[in-house]
């Protein structure tokens, strides 16, 4: 999914929320850069997650998997 086709989704699904209008705010003028160190701190965040989880759950994999092909596997490279 491209990003105009996911911008269409969630102001279709969110848009008439306090949340969504909250966040159209803050980022109304973040750069393409900006938006890259964002979805990267969101990665680091991932990693974590999925590093604990399977510490105590190694057959939780699958979850990872699924999640990872379902958002692409270039999105989360090397997480997965």
């Amino acid at each position: 999914m491209d990003n105009k086709n996911y911008e269409n989704e969630a102001r279709s699904r969110w848009g008439n929320t306090d949340a969504y209008r909250e966040h159209e705010e803050k980022t109304k003028n973040y750069t393409k850069e900006k938006w890259f160190e964002t979805n990267e701190g969101l990665m680091a965040i991932w990693v974590r997650v999925r590093g604990r989880i399977l510490l105590h759950n190694p057959h939780s994999l699958t979850l990872f998997q699924r999640v990872g092909a379902s958002v692409g596997y270039q999105t989360i490279r090397g997480i997965v």
